[in-house]
């Protein structure tokens, strides 16, 4: 099987592309890895143009990727904007990748054999059009207007810098072939969030702190402090040979090279933009490489022009930043560090086992002479006075030091043992009674290209501590080697904890990891606290850039799945996402109406009744009751956007893609007064979630007939087995089998005589088969 894909988001030149491959690889089927573009949409779904195949196209259901023999990637290469099938080449390595794309070389690329790379080309219609006419492939209209609409929306309407005289000359081919511009001027707008003036050249810093490369580590760490930026270009023989950031400079002071001079530690990676260049292929470049900024000027050259930050860009786009921006990424910078005694606290508030444990973890500390820390939950429900035993299964440990050496020490005190990960420093300890504990060394993580691992080097308390997502998780409370326990406040803390407000620590928090938001949510509701104004404001810049769309549907799912499977938090957390605008990113499509909002109502209900009556058969999670009560009212073919998202699968995906049609064919069978039995076998295939649904709905007859399944009809056995009509002279056969049904649906009407449950099943199985034995 060959398989035609593009990128998650899918936009007009990746549908494009795919659908002018389609006519280079006939044989292939279109597979989309994730929802499409907004856009993208309402072109299909207006009916104006009659896209080929695409209503024929691969669900990730019917995809086995052991069977596929090559992946054709249109537009795009990058591993991690493939979604799903990125996992299916890892596991798969035997996969051929093929390539259709304009893009420059990235990290994060994927190794192709075969197709079209061109990053000279402005988009991937343009490559797709050059070729299609090279092997003379005549282009229908539908497939010309396609093509333009791919064309315009990469060049943004033949605008921005990557536009070439191949662009304009695909275009002039393709009207000639009978392409539509009304369909461009109806569904491809130019970015309306700039101004058509907004270049780098106008975005641009100038002059901008530099430093040479002979300059020592201790030095340049000295003076950024000193001009308070967090990055700065390195130049040697007047071109910019790198870049150091405070990270780095930390993680080389830690390792001793505090003297060494700059050219040693400089991290070579430089993102240049031309002068000219618009401000959203400046944006595009700093947020898809998480730079700190980006230099403006020829590369050839070296020396650039000026340079544009991260903050000048998002200054640009949203104004409303402007009044806070500055003063809320140094907010964090400017705290004074505060300190506190807290043995008194500790004394009345630990629960006597995990007060065991913490005086081992500080004697240990003490006799290795190294300082310990408990970080992270722990510390702010022990502020909070909240029951630490119910909030908190482990306890998570920082040392400034050799963490694993620790950990193997603390494992021996505890009578425990210990797993380490030696690449990422950090261990597990788990006592002889189970209960966890997680070792990490205070380190700094650098990712050599997006969604890569992280690597692991050692750095300061304080530092670890500002990778944290929101203040009242900075807190920290050292246990040794000094005897008296202390409270370690550096950005503020223990001040949101007693104003009841969850503040990230810098403005591009949400941008850096986008599932902050819907932890924000879940910390907000569970803790009674709300999200302070500028932290809200970050929020809706981050959704606002699309941030999202970046963001794995593992990573989506799973930050879901914590919220929805709270009893307590599901309904006011789905409440506080449509507020916030965050359930679109799930699906566009995806809205808390009224009747959604009251079938969410009564579907937790029903769960609440489940639980109160000790059922367990089936199992209900209530993610998944909750999130089939939200999206009941979406399409079928939303529904399967929405899993592919998500990355479902399995049970979970079949049950979100199918769970409409096994309701109506329950209400059908219950609503025709039937005996027991019929009842019972239409509810037997349903799963926990659909008989909950069922339950939750307003039919009185189909919520008497659920109740009655879970809490009796489900719960009946017989008496009897396959060996009792054996021993009775029944040979063995599918006879069997049709007799002990049969003595069910009779159990379950109400038929079988009084007396001994035992032998009237036997009677009736008995009885049953002569009856229905051919004469």
């Amino acid at each position: 099987m060959e398989i035609l894909t593009t990128h998650i988001n899918a936009d007009f030149d990746g549908l494009a592309a795919m659908v002018a491959a389609l006519r280079l690889h006939p044989e292939a089927r279109l597979f989309f890895p994730g929802s499409r573009e907004e856009s993208v949409r309402r072109m299909l779904e207006s009916g104006l143009v009659e896209v080929p195949d695409v209503n024929r196209e691969l669900k990730r259901r019917e995809v086995d990727p052991a069977a596929v023999t090559r992946v054709i990637l249109c537009d795009v290469r990058q591993r991690d904007r493939i979604g799903v099938v990125a996992e299916w080449l890892e596991e798969n390595p035997g996969i051929e990748v093929w390539a259709y794309d304009h893009h420059p070389p990235a990290e994060s690329d994927i190794a192709v054999s075969g197709g079209i790379v061109d990053a000279e080309a402005g988009s991937a219609s343009t490559v797709l059009s050059e070729e299609m006419e090279r092997r003379g492939i005549q282009v229908s209209p539908t497939e010309a207007s396609l093509l333009l609409l791919g064309i315009y929306e990469d060049t943004g309407s033949l605008t921005r810098a990557t536009t070439g005289p191949r662009d304009l000359q695909a275009v002039l081919r393709l009207l000639g072939q009978g392409g539509d511009l009304a369909l461009v001027r109806r569904f491809v707008t130019v970015p309306g969030s700039l101004p058509p003036s907004a270049r780098a050249r106008n975005l641009m810093i100038t002059p901008f702190f530099e430093l040479s490369a002979a300059t020592t580590v201790d030095e340049a760490k000295a003076r950024l402090n000193g001009w308070r930026v967090n990055a700065a270009p390195v130049i040697n023989d007047s071109k910019v040979i790198g870049v150091v950031t405070r990270t780095l400079l930390d993680a080389a002071i830690q390792h001793g090279l505090g003297g060494r001079p700059l050219e040693r530690v400089t991290a070579p990676e430089l993102v240049w933009a031309d002068p000219e260049a618009p401000a959203e292929e400046v944006e595009e470049k700093i947020l898809a490489g998480r730079s700190r900024f980006v230099l403006v000027g020829d590369p050839r050259a070296g020396r650039p022009l000026g340079l544009i930050t991260r903050m000048q860009v998002l200054r640009h786009l949203h104004g409303r930043l402007a009044d806070f921006e500055e003063r809320f990424d140094r907010r964090a910078e400017q705290q004074k560090e505060k300190r506190q005694k807290i043995t008194q606290l500790l004394d009345r508030h630990l629960p006597a086992a995990l007060k065991e444990r913490v005086e081992t973890i500080a004697r240990v500390s003490r006799e290795a002479g190294v300082p310990v820390y408990i970080v992270g939950g722990f510390v702010r429900d022990l502020l909070l006075e909240r029951d630490l035993l119910r909030e908190q299964q482990d306890l998570d440990l920082m040392v400034e030091g050799d963490g694993l050496d620790f950990a193997a020490r603390l494992a021996e005190a505890l009578g425990g043992r210990m797993r380490e990960h030696r690449a990422f420093l950090t261990a597990v300890v788990v006592d002889r009674d189970g209960f966890h504990i997680d070792v990490a060394t205070a380190r700094s993580e650098f990712y050599r290209a997006p969604a890569a691992l992280p690597e692991v080097q050692m750095s300061a308390l304080r530092q670890d501590l500002f990778r944290r997502d929101f203040t009242i998780n900075t807190l920290a409370v050292r246990l040794g080697p000094e005897p008296v326990p202390e409270l370690i406040d550096y950005f503020g803390g223990r001040k949101d904890l007693n104003d009841k407000a969850l503040r990230v620590l810098h403005s591009l928090s949400f941008i850096d990891d986008p599932t902050r938001v819907l932890r924000a949510v879940r910390l907000e509701l569970r803790l009674g606290f709300r999200i302070s104004p500028e932290t809200l404001r970050l929020a809706e810049v981050a959704l606002a850039e699309g941030i999202f769309e970046h963001l794995s549907g593992a990573r989506l799912r799973e930050e879901l799945v914590m919220l929805l499977d709270d009893p307590g938090l599901a309904l006011r957390g789905i409440d506080r996402l449509a507020e916030l605008g965050i359930l679109r990113v799930l699906h566009p499509r995806l809205e808390l109406t009224v009747a959604a909002r009251e079938r969410l109502r009564a579907a937790r209900a029903a769960a609440d009744w489940y639980l109160l009556e000790g059922l367990a058969d089936p199992p209900v999670r209530a993610w998944r009751l909750m999130l089939l009560a939200l999206t009941q009212d979406l399409s079928a073919a939303e529904r399967g956007q929405l899993g592919d998202r998500l990355l479902l699968a399995g049970e979970d995906s079949r049950l979100l893609a199918e769970f409409p049609a096994h309701l109506a064919a329950a209400r059908r069978a219950l609503g025709a007064q039937p005996p027991p039995h019929r009842a019972a076998e239409a509810l037997e295939p349903l799963t926990g979630e659909e008989l909950l649904l069922l339950l939750a709905e307003g039919d009185d007859d189909v919520r008497a007939w659920v109740r009655r399944d879970l809490s009796e009809l489900r719960r009946l056995r017989l008496e009897i087995r396959g060996a009792d009509l054996l021993a009775a002279g029944v040979p063995p056969g599918p006879d069997i089998g049709r007799a002990l049904q049969a003595a069910r649906r009779a159990r379950l009407d109400g038929l079988l005589q009084e007396g001994e449950p035992r032998q009237a099943e036997l009677d009736y199985a008995l009885s049953f088969l002569r009856s229905t034995r051919p004469t």
